[in-house]
């Protein structure tokens, strides 16, 4: 921003000025050039001081933003060094694994949450629950529609899931996940320990594909169930000092 005189305008808040100047700024001599004097080979090399390849690629793309906001200015001229399709494909610094890429699942913008969650609580049935569960929550579906009152710590407000029901890197081992006032407002009054919180069809609770067919004639956006989670973690880093979406613990 400093740099680039009215960029920092744009920025959403001082978290993400902060996130930027961290990453752009703080962090090696990048932030001490010219943007009309950046190379991809300086890119580059600010891109190795990264740990690990989200973290040089989420750097990559603020870098990308700041000098095509500089060209748009003219700033700069010619094509932005920093695209990822650009000559920096070629030099070294920790790209993600293509090959183990996984297209993520299209999420809310998180502008767009508070009025349709709004919307949500019109509809009255167990998978508007399930739903409403999740968006808070940040869980996967399959983790909230079997959830049972068993699970659930009214005194100390916290919901531990069973490793049994957990995927990704938390397979096999029980998840705590924090609970507020609303989210169990959510659920209501609590049940026998057995009791599915969800009640439905599915084997007693209602079906792992019940909240998308509750979302969709909500918002007619891109955006399915399991995307809350990424809109979460990105929440989360642009308006916090996390900057490594790996790190966010509430997503085991």
């Amino acid at each position: 921003g400093e740099a680039v005189p009215g960029k920092a305008e744009g920025w959403r808040g001082s978290a993400e000025a902060d996130t930027y100047r961290r990453n752009l700024i703080e962090r090696g001599a990048l932030g001490a050039q010219h943007v009309a004097a950046i190379t991809p080979q300086d890119i580059a090399a600010h891109l190795r001081l990264m740990a690990k390849p989200k973290l040089a690629e989420r750097v990559r793309s603020h870098v990308e933003n700041v000098l095509a906001f500089a060209i748009a200015r003219e700033f700069r001229t010619g094509d932005n060094p920093a695209a990822a399709s650009g000559p920096i494909a070629h030099l070294p610094w920790p790209k993600l694994d293509q090959s183990n890429i996984v297209i993520p699942h299209p999420a809310m913008p998180a502008k767009d949450v508070p009025k349709f969650f709004h919307d949500l609580q019109t509809v009255e049935t167990p998978a508007a629950r399930a739903l409403s569960f999740i968006v808070l929550t940040a869980v996967r579906a399959q983790e909230a529609v079997g959830a049972k009152w068993g699970e659930i710590d009214t005194k100390d407000m916290v919901w531990t899931v069973p490793g049994s029901r957990m995927k990704g890197q938390g397979q096999g081992r029980p998840h705590a996940v924090p609970l507020t006032p609303q989210m169990l407002g959510i659920i209501g009054v609590p049940g026998a320990p057995d009791d599915y919180i969800f009640p439905g069809d599915a084997d007693g609770h209602v079906g792992e594909k019940s909240p998308i067919r509750t979302l969709r004639p909500l918002y007619s956006g891109e955006a399915d169930v399991h995307g809350f989670r990424s809109t979460f973690a990105d929440y989360v880093v642009e308006n916090t000092g996390i900057m490594d979406i790996e790190r966010l613990a509430d997503l085991a």
